[in-house]
């Protein structure tokens, strides 16, 4: 990936769910259209909520709280696994996830489409 988001720590945390997350994306968010990068975020739980809206792609974890509440809402996510293989490593998942982002990147897909397949996963199975 060639872009990230800083991630600072817990400053001006809301004690209830952690660091709001949200607030680290929301200046990227508010660039312009045309000079602006694609917003992805993998999550997986209720520190996760408060940016699940604030992005182009969300990665939510399958059997996780970020899944359950994207479905009640209606936050469109792409689901990927927690653990399969068991003791999957974080590098397992985001080779996952690199594919998909890949795609967007290369303009083979957009952001819809991949919304959309990440809606199918989800009905398989979340």
């Amino acid at each position: 990936m060639t872009n990230q988001v800083p991630y600072p720590r817990p400053v001006g945390s809301r004690k209830d769910y952690g660091h709001d997350k949200s607030r680290a994306i929301r200046p990227y968010a508010a660039l312009p259209a045309d000079g602006r990068p694609i917003l992805v975020y993998i999550g997986d739980g209720v520190s996760d909520v408060s940016a699940a809206r604030e992005t182009d792609l969300l990665f939510a974890k399958r059997g996780k709280d970020l899944v359950t509440y994207c479905l009640q809402q209606n936050v469109p996510f792409y689901p990927f696994d927690v653990c399969f293989p068991p003791f999957r490593t974080e590098l397992q998942t985001f080779e996952e996830i690199s594919p998909v982002i890949a795609d967007l990147e290369s303009g083979k897909k957009t952001i819809a489409e991949v919304v959309e397949e990440g809606r199918l996963l989800a009905q398989k199975g979340n």
